[in-house]
């Protein structure tokens, strides 16, 4: 008697489906995971440099003179707040970090001044001063962790980081006004 063999064409064809799915779990959703989170780290690197930009054009340091001139703490701390809460995802942690040097940074080393002693008492007035902005924030992976798996930071955990950005103060009297 002869037997009829069977053709082995059709076995890939089926087995492509659950192979198709293995890929997407293993490479193309940490993947994406990842991705939202770089996406995240732009948006909260967007609220820094909103933030220093805001506050680079305020003409006082700690008070406004009305409420139309707000100051550069109370301006950095709002435009902060305004550019992570619009974006889902991003929890800042604290308060801003502000600093001021003195100097531009790319160029070469800036001395910090002390926040403490701000407006100067002997201004410089061919000084130029840099606000520096920095931010701690959380950022939330594209699906949290539901207890079953060991949480890793930014693909199923939240992760911390910081973003900072610097401009340069286009209102000196912002740091040497007195009053």
């Amino acid at each position: 008697m002869m037997r009829k063999l069977r053709r082995s064409r059709g076995t890939s064809i089926a087995e492509l489906g659950p192979t198709l799915f293995m890929l997407f779990i293993v490479f193309a959703f940490p993947l994406a995971a990842l991705a939202s989170i770089g996406v995240k780290y732009i948006f909260l690197l967007n609220a820094a440099k909103q933030a220093a930009d805001a506050g680079s054009r305020c003409k006082f340091w700690n008070s406004g003179r009305g409420p139309s001139q707000n100051s550069v703490v109370q301006t950095v701390l709002a435009m902060a707040q305004k550019g992570v809460s619009s974006f889902s995802g991003v929890t800042m942690i604290g308060f801003p970090q502000i600093s001021v040097f003195e100097g531009d940074p790319p160029e070469y080393r800036p001395r910090q001044l002390d926040m403490r002693t701000l407006p100067l008492a002997a201004p410089n007035t061919q000084a130029v001063f840099t606000l520096q902005v920095g931010i701690r924030a959380k950022l939330d992976p594209l699906i949290a962790n539901g207890g079953y798996f060991v949480p890793i930071p930014g693909l199923n955990a939240p992760i911390e980081t910081s973003a900072q950005s610097s401009v340069v103060l286009e209102s000196p009297t912002a740091v040497t006004d007195q009053n």
